[in-house]
């Protein structure tokens, strides 16, 4: 079967081509600096052993228009998205070009091939922005943490400060209501998809990812995450500061986990035309996780909570996996050993 991957230098990519031996994998990436750095001869080097072909442009210009005509793919995979958190807040327009009017321009050159692809898109838990929440019998939304309330040090949602609920896990069932540009983006890019699908009888599979780390995540992009903050600290025996005084939990999910079910989605039409969520299911507390790091690399480092906080960012998140627990249980690799893997490997791009 013949795959294209946009933006598949990146580490997601890189583990799905290492993890394929059956597939004929092409990837367009545009090697952007920020993300794989200035010297890419290692990377090139990878993916001459490890796909089929790819090419170096912006997976919207002509030639890669070109190439995908000439490649003629069975499927192609989503993964081109700029993902800063932070970052889209603060360059909205940039955000809005990049993932929103250049993935409308995509897709609608892809829904006007001669042969139309299926479609694997990696979209984010950041469409559902804060969430929901059970309080007694009621299921509420956690709303929104003012920008004044953050400042004061009141991190927690309004709910909270009377009542003993609990939070809920994310799941497509519920409401969409980012708090970030890039959710927003996100979340358009699948607006986007939907409505080609019903116009164009597309097929389409959309993973709404928690926190992917593991092995080739990038060291120098500073929107890739937190472990590559944490880990670069630990390595220094520097302090790691957890924000919001600590309160903050994620949902980690190793990259060779999510790379299982982008295979899945492959090979199984049980996946098509749903919007899935992908994770752990277990939500971790930031200052345990960065103690865990500290641990597992026999670090020096401290641990410390401060008062700080990044606008566009979420208290709790956590995947409601049950769908994929019920499609095939797998043993998910454990904090231990994604830390570790990403740590081994981090250096070689």
């Amino acid at each position: 079967m013949k795959i294209l991957i946009t933006g598949g230098a990146g580490f997601i990519g890189k583990n799905f081509l290492k993890e394929n031996d059956v597939h004929e994998v092409y990837i367009i990436d545009s090697f952007d600096s920020l993300i794989h750095g200035q010297d890419t001869k290692a990377l090139e080097a990878f993916l001459k052993k490890n796909c089929a072909g790819y090419l170096i442009d912006d997976y919207t210009s002509n030639n890669s228009f070109k190439y995908i005509k000439e490649i003629k793919p069975d499927i192609i995979i989503t993964m081109a998205s700029q993902t800063g958190t932070s970052d889209g807040n603060n360059r909205m327009d940039y955000y809005i070009k990049e993932n929103i009017i250049k993935f409308s321009n995509f897709i609608d050159f892809v829904s006007k091939l001669s042969s139309i692809p299926k479609i694997i898109h990696l979209s984010t838990r950041a469409v559902y922005g804060n969430g929901l929440s059970r309080v007694g019998a009621s299921i509420v939304t956690n709303g929104y943490r003012t920008i004044s309330n953050l400042s004061s040090g009141i991190y927690h949602y309004d709910w909270e400060k009377t009542d003993n609920g609990s939070y809920l896990p994310h799941h497509n069932s519920q409401p969409t209501i980012p708090i970030s540009i890039y959710g927003g983006t996100k979340l358009t890019q699948e607006s986007i998809l939907y409505t080609y699908k019903s116009m164009c009888q597309l097929d389409i599979v959309v993973f709404r990812l928690q926190n992917v780390i593991g092995r080739w995540q990038s060291k120098n992009n500073p929107y890739t995450g937190l472990t590559s903050w944490f880990v670069k600290s630990a390595t220094k025996n520097e302090v790691i500061y957890i924000y919001e005084n600590g309160e903050i939990w994620r949902d980690f999910i190793d990259v060779r986990d999510v790379c299982y079910y982008i295979n899945m989605a492959i090979i199984s039409n049980t996946f098509n035309n749903k919007t899935i969520d992908i994770g752990s299911g277990i939500p971790t507390n930031l200052y345990e996780y960065a103690r865990l790091i500290v641990k597992s690399l026999n670090s020096k480092s401290d641990v410390t909570k401060v008062k700080e906080f990044r606008v566009g960012d979420v208290r709790w998140a956590a995947a409601n996996i049950e769908f994929i627990n019920s499609f095939k249980s797998i043993d998910h690799h454990t904090l231990s050993s994604s830390i570790l893997s990403y740590e081994n490997h981090r250096n070689d791009f």
